[in-house]
């Protein structure tokens, strides 16, 4: 397997107005705390190239990815561009809810634009690089105590789904960590930009194990959020820390797998689109209307086979029920490592298991129903256990 690692910084200029995406309206940010990344892997094999790359950003809608995509494919032919949001709370509204106000954007369409370039930059560059042949460690290990699920505490992801790719001297080019929770450790208060406990996780990969470290978010929904959620910047770099250490400690107990195979399988997955929010949001401009004449959306999932581990991706926050039951059932299978990798390609909100899923008397003032306001209905999961071969 052949891999390149490139990064580019990402975080806006406070010259402009940036509004905070996550939380609520109108929240300008006033300080950089830390920078967003944009971070490239890029790996190969044979005839198969798939590029990662890993974004603190709240999330980018499918259209934007496959825009990206089908302009990278004229310079790099059968590429797979997996774009992954890393969700954080303290970077810029690039969906379009968290504006000045109710129903105006947040979007700045200068910094928009400069970003879209900047991915493709990024994956360009990174492409140019010449690659490092490697072999991998791949691990999980549970990392108690740093996060709950706020809705329900008796369905908990607590998992690390680690990935390094080292060269055939031993050193480390890349690692990788999956971790299911929100980037939103920082008080609700706060103004300042942030990538969350993303920073302090890859701060300490790159210092202990050296390479680039790359951070992505796994079954999120439900809420998986830190504990506790109002932290300073300090206790949020060291949740990051924690994090990363228990990761390292797993790949190092981790026997070397040497020539790791290497396989991409995509699929599309159509289902209605039943929330009032969404259609409002949409005819009053804040993103895209991409109902089809059914009134149905389109969005994907991949799954990504790296040595003995499995990737799966979502195309938003999905319900750690969900994820443990997909983690289950691919184990029962022979699938010891799998990560289920959040907000890749798309951002749909909340997914949730139509069980739990209740319809909000009001999408303005949910109350318990919040995660329900802010997903595209109960048919989005059904659709993707289909997919997955899973009920």
């Amino acid at each position: 397997m052949l891999v390149r690692t490139g990064k580019l910084e990402i975080t806006p200029s406070l010259e402009r107005t940036v509004y905070l995406a996550g939380f609520a309206s109108n929240k300008p940010a006033t300080r950089v705390q830390d920078p967003l990344w944009a971070r490239c892997l890029l790996l190969e094999k044979d005839d198969l190239r798939v590029a990662w790359v890993m974004c603190d950003l709240i999330g980018l809608n499918r259209s934007v990815c496959q825009q990206l995509e089908a302009r990278l494919r004229e310079r790099l032919p059968a590429l797979h561009l997996l774009i992954a949001c890393t969700h954080t709370h303290f970077g810029p509204d690039t969906i379009g809810f968290w504006g000045p106000s109710l129903g105006v954007t947040g979007v700045d369409p200068v910094y928009f634009a400069a970003l879209l370039a900047k991915i493709e930059a990024l994956v360009l560059a990174t492409s140019e690089q010449p690659p490092t042949p490697c072999d991998l460690r791949t691990a999980r290990v549970r990392v108690p105590n740093v996060a709950k699920n706020y809705r329900d505490e008796h369905i908990t992801d607590e998992e690390a789904t680690c990935l390094q790719w080292l060269d055939h001297a031993g050193k480390a080019v890349a690692t990788w960590v999956i971790y299911p929770c929100h980037p939103e450790a920082v008080t609700y208060d706060w103004t300042d930009i942030t990538s969350d406990y993303g920073h302090g996780l890859r701060e300490t990969l790159e210092e202990v194990a050296g390479g680039m470290a790359f951070f992505a978010v796994g079954a999120l929904g439900g809420m998986m959020s830190p504990t506790p959620t109002d932290q300073t910047h300090e206790q949020t770099y060291a949740m990051g820390k924690t994090i990363a250490e228990a990761a390292l400690g797993a790949l190092a107990r981790a026997p070397i797998q040497m020539i790791p195979p290497l396989a991409l399988a995509r699929h599309e997955v159509r289902f209605p689109l039943r929330n009032e929010l969404y259609v409002q949001a949409m005819l009053l401009g804040l993103f895209e209307d991409r109902r089809d004449a059914d009134g149905f959306i389109t969005t994907e999932t991949s799954q990504l086979r790296v040595g003995d581990a499995l990737l799966v991706t979502v195309p938003g926050e999905l319900f750690p029920r969900v994820g443990l039951h997909l983690k289950e059932a691919l184990r029962r299978d022979g699938v010891e490592v799998v990560g289920v990798v959040g907000l890749v390609n798309d951002e749909l909100g909340y997914l949730l298991h139509p069980e739990d899923f209740t319809f909000p008397q009001n999408y303005l003032e949910p109350g318990k129903q919040y995660e329900e306001s802010m997903s595209p209905g109960p048919d989005a999961v059904p659709a993707l256990l289909s997919v997955w071969g899973l009920s």
